[in-house]
């Protein structure tokens, strides 16, 4: 399966059980968002996800295949495994959820060749279409990873031996690095994996969430919505969640174990978020103005919605 580092690097040196222990100690104690990557010579990698310090997730890959572990089985594997070249990075909540969807993306288009004198053409040709793609690129010594989605600034992940970039927007080292040709395969949204469904789910919460401030803010004036929002970090502190609203905009900081995880949070938010309007305009009017905003939503985030029953009941209308 796919990861941006699989590859290990002539600077990587083994190191022993005890002192991997103390890296994932240290991730622990110094509240780290990222991966901590053990890679063996049989092409199997073991990689700790880390979310503020906490554990949310550990794959078994190898170029097969891959496998969710418990803590304490991937404790039991790594002891057992012994000494492991050991690649450390932090990363932001979007690159936790994008190293999830390489892992986890089982159907995949065939791996073009693209010379890199055309590649910039061959990713603007990408981005410009109507559905989201998650690409993977890979050179000898550098690979990353690009989420193209309709509507949305490009996120992507470059790791070279010396260059780690977690960023959205401008991603010109791609094309600009010098290697003659890329390895690129393209990856559509599959709502079977549990990343994808993950990512839809936080695609769905801040549309909902920033559509229903915009209709209420015209319903009930600026500053009942203005009130609400300060309280969204009331809310999100009881869940010890990075989620904030700023001039209308959602940021969400979060990555999740799993989207029943996701879920939980996401419904709980804006569980509060319609017991304030309802109190405000009504629970009539509140409950058809939600529907309304559901109706004119984009289809995977309906569905994804519906699946996981992401409203309360009424709320859903079809």
């Amino acid at each position: 399966m796919s990861t941006l580092f699989s590859t290990i690097h002539p600077d990587e040196l083994k190191m022993p059980v005890q002192n991997i222990q103390a890296l994932i100690d240290s991730y622990h104690e110094l509240r780290k968002s990222g991966v901590i990557r053990l890679g063996y010579d049989s092409e199997k990698q073991l990689c700790f996800l880390f979310k503020r310090g906490e554990l949310i997730n550990t794959y078994l890959v190898t170029p097969d295949k891959w496998e969710p572990l418990l803590p304490e089985q991937s404790s039991a594997w790594m002891l057992s495994a012994g000494d492991a070249y050991v690649r450390p990075l932090l990363l932001s909540s979007f690159g936790l959820l994008m190293t999830k969807l390489l892992i986890q993306t089982h159907s995949q288009s065939d791996t073009t060749s693209v010379p890199q004198n055309q590649l910039r053409e061959y990713l603007e040709m990408i981005r410009n279409k109507p559905e989201a793609t998650l690409l993977h690129l890979t050179w000898k010594n550098a690979a990353g990873a690009i989420l193209f989605a309709p509507k949305a600034d490009p996120y992507f992940n470059f790791i070279s031996q010396n260059i780690v970039l977690d960023q959205t927007g401008s991603y010109k080292i791609f094309h600009e690095w010098e290697e003659p040709q890329c390895a690129l395969t393209s990856y559509a949204p599959d709502l079977s994996v549990e990343a994808w469904q993950e990512y839809y789910l936080r695609s769905a919460f801040a549309n909902l969430c920033e559509r229903i401030l915009i209709r209420f803010e015209t319903l009930t004036g600026r500053s009942l919505v203005d009130s609400f929002v300060q309280l969204v970090s009331v809310f999100a502190s009881r869940q010890n969640l990075d989620i904030s609203i700023t001039a209308r905009k959602l940021a969400d900081h979060e990555v999740f174990s799993s989207p029943q995880i996701a879920t939980q949070n996401y419904r709980f938010l804006l569980g509060e978020m319609f017991q304030y309007f309802s109190a405000v305009i009504g629970p009539r009017l509140n409950t058809a103005t939600v529907q309304e905003i559901v109706k004119n939503m984009p289809e995977q985030e309906r569905q994804i919605i519906r699946t996981f029953e992401l409203l309360p009941k009424g709320y859903f209308n079809e």
